[in-house]
């Protein structure tokens, strides 16, 4: 990552709520030069150039950080490690596990995981709603970007998350401000705790985070 790209790094996720160190930018810049390394190899991001990684993968990711309690975090889809790594790089209180079905992104990950010295958990899984089956914990906090139908996302994560815990909901600009959040969360039996509405500081990409809390029993 050159200067520049740190630069961005800094000055996006500051936009965010996050203050990075130099040596949390030195491991994104490792980060970032793995993603380049191991792209070449198997498909890791359609994303090339450097200043779109830091804001669409990096950016984006820590902009969850403010709203994630410490304890469990659970990543599902995790792909190249976005959003948990992020997150587990700027938080330590965190435990984070992170899902894939791919054998060879998660192999990616874990060696990100060993390079960096996090205490983070990544295993292979094909996630289909029965975590017991899968081995997978249920989380304080589920998380994913890998899904676009906000619908979806809640029939599936909330198998994953502990009693009185919470799903966040990326929203992209196909989720419309209209959404009527709080009715879907009725459907699958949680409550719409908050929604925040932002823009990613460079491009003006149009992004959101709902959290859906579930209930005590």
């Amino acid at each position: 990552m050159e200067k520049r790209e740190r630069e961005l790094l800094a000055r996006g996720a500051a936009a965010v709520g996050v203050n990075l160190t130099e040596g949390q930018l030195d491991t994104f810049a490792a980060y970032a030069a793995e993603l380049a390394r191991w792209g070449g190899k198997i498909n890791l991001t359609s994303l090339r150039d450097p200043a779109e990684i830091v804001e669409r993968h990096f950016v984006d990711s820590l902009a969850l950080a403010r709203f994630c309690p410490s304890g469990a975090l659970l990543d599902l889809g995790t792909g190249a490690g976005f959003p948990g790594m992020p997150l587990q790089i700027v938080r330590q209180d965190l435990h984070v596990t992170m899902v894939d079905s791919s054998l060879k992104r998660i192999a990616f990950v874990k060696m990100l995981l060993a390079r960096f010295d996090l205490k983070a958990t990544a295993f292979a899984a094909r996630v289909e709603g029965d975590p017991a089956k899968e081995r997978i914990p249920p989380a304080t906090l589920v998380v994913s970007r890998a899904f676009k139908d906000v619908s979806d996302w809640l029939k599936l994560a909330r198998s994953y998350t502990l009693p009185g815990g919470a799903v966040a909901a990326m929203l992209g600009k196909t989720v419309a401000a209209e959404t009527n959040l709080s009715e879907m969360a009725i459907s699958f039996g949680m409550t719409l705790e908050s929604e925040h509405r932002f823009s990613l500081p460079f491009s003006g990409a149009e992004r959101g985070v709902a959290i859906f809390r579930m209930p005590h029993e």
